[in-house]
């Protein structure tokens, strides 16, 4: 099995979950000769952005040695024989059956859900948020007509950045569609996605999230003139949308 140490503890924001999007180098060593396994980048260093499964499935093994790893911390990790299986060492340089030793520092660590404070919503016919103990949300949608507007209401405030045109923001985020009420799009089945604010991507959920904070939570009703239009997608045409988004990190593009 593998065994790992902190080097270096950081104090930014931790590692809790696996599905926790971070901001990773990683530079790989023969446990053997003590040479660079991986070679390129600066001294052999991989830089990524990953969560920790995403982690796991490239390398396993290295995704449980950052469990409540914070921001800035160090850890060294001995990747043993057993954890390396061929196609693994194959692609790190190394022969099958060798050990290897990661050194991996932790750049950044994005948020695993919303964290901001709750902020009590005014106006009726509106959609009810529900929240799983892990951020997921659940929505139910009123029997009422869609709003005919942009409509930007924020769940929980976020301390964060905030938000500016042509930054990638991290989201976990819920899409409905007002008519049906069924989700067509989901990031908590599988990772947070980046968003770049910018012209070219889904015109109304931009302009939601243009100065907003990172830590919030934010429910964003979309007409289908700033959604997918007259465009027959993954929705009927001329749909009103829902999304429920919450911003867990920012970079610059």
């Amino acid at each position: 099995e593998s065994v790992w140490h902190d080097t270096e503890t950081g104090t930014g924001t931790a590692l809790t979950t696996d599905r926790q999007p971070a901001s990773i180098h990683l530079t790989f060593f023969s446990g053997e000769t003590g040479e660079i396994a991986v070679p390129g980048g600066s001294a052999g260093t991989i830089s990524t952005t990953m969560s920790m499964s995403e982690l796991d499935a490239v390398v396993p093994g290295l995704g449980a040695s950052l469990d409540c790893a914070q921001a800035g911390t160090r850890v060294v990790t001995l990747l043993s024989a057993d954890d390396l299986n061929e196609s693994t060492a194959t692609g790190l340089g190394l022969t099958a059956g060798a050990s290897a030793v990661v050194v991996i520092d932790v750049d950044k660590v994005y948020l695993a859900k919303a964290d901001g404070d709750d902020r009590f919503v005014v106006g009726a016919g509106l959609p009810s948020v529900v929240r799983a103990p892990d951020g997921r949300p659940g929505v139910t949608i009123p029997e009422a007509e869609a709003p005919s507007d942009l409509r930007v209401e924020v769940l929980k405030q976020g301390k964060g950045e905030t938000l500016k045109t042509g930054q990638t923001a991290t989201i976990a985020y819920t899409a409905l569609t007002w008519a049906e009420g069924t989700v067509f799009q989901t990031s908590w089945d599988s990772a947070p996605i980046p968003y770049v604010l910018a012209e070219g991507n889904l015109e109304g959920l931009t302009q939601a999230l243009e100065g907003k904070t990172v830590g919030s939570q934010v429910l964003v009703i979309i007409p289908p003139e700033l959604g997918f239009g007259e465009e027959e997608s993954a929705v009927p045409a001329n749909s009103t949308l829902v999304f429920v988004v919450d911003i867990l990190g920012v970079d610059e593009t």
